[in-house]
């Protein structure tokens, strides 16, 4: 893992981000409460590299076709435009603060790639978002990246929750429906008459 990031003569702070609004609240709340003047700002990104498996399916279905690795081809590319327009977004709001920062994007596991970076860089803080309320079947199946972070990052880890207004978003999407036309309910209560349809 590269860690090219110019040395500071103040605090080394590291925020983790994607492209949820989660982690956008917890840029702005780090560079209002947690960023000084002097400060160096590092803004990680972790991309998810297309899995093997979902690789395999793509040549069954399309017959290993110039079509599907167009495809894949495709999304990769898609992929690294919106992590590379999320860190510049990130390097704006930074400027406007006038807070040092510099950005990476990695490929891996969220989960690994943000533990690595911190026992390469040893930043002094490491800030990452909170999601809010989530069904504990998926933190079961999926576990949690901010959990897990916070249980093996090298350095002391601050969880920005989000603001009251992401939340209001959230709980309008929380109704969730699965590619098996399941329903489940992301925060804690069935819905009421209205919403089943009646």
């Amino acid at each position: 893992m590269s860690t090219e990031v110019e040395e500071s003569p103040g605090r080394r702070i590291a925020i983790a981000v994607d492209r949820s609004d989660e982690s956008v609240d917890a840029l702005k709340w780090a560079l209002e409460k947690v960023c000084r003047k002097g400060d160096k700002l590092v803004v990680l990104h972790a991309t998810c590299p297309l899995e093997e498996p979902h690789i395999y399916e793509m040549d069954f279905m399309f017959h290993k076709s110039p079509t599907a690795c167009h495809m894949l081809d495709d999304l990769a590319q898609k992929e690294e435009r919106e992590a590379r327009a999320l860190v510049e977004k990130c390097k704006k709001l930074a400027d406007q603060a006038k807070v040092q920062c510099d950005t990476l994007i990695e490929e891996g596991d969220p989960r690994e790639v943000i533990c690595t970076f911190v026992a390469a860089y040893e930043p002094d803080v490491l800030v990452v978002a909170s999601r809010g309320p989530s069904t504990i079947l998926n933190r079961a199946l999926l576990g949690s990246t901010c959990d897990y972070v916070v249980k093996h990052a090298g350095c002391p880890v601050l969880v920005a929750r989000p603001t009251s207004h992401t939340l209001e978003k959230r709980k309008k999407d929380a109704l969730l429906h699965d590619r098996f036309g399941l329903t489940s309910w992301a925060w804690g209560g069935q819905p009421d008459e209205s919403e089943e349809g009646g």
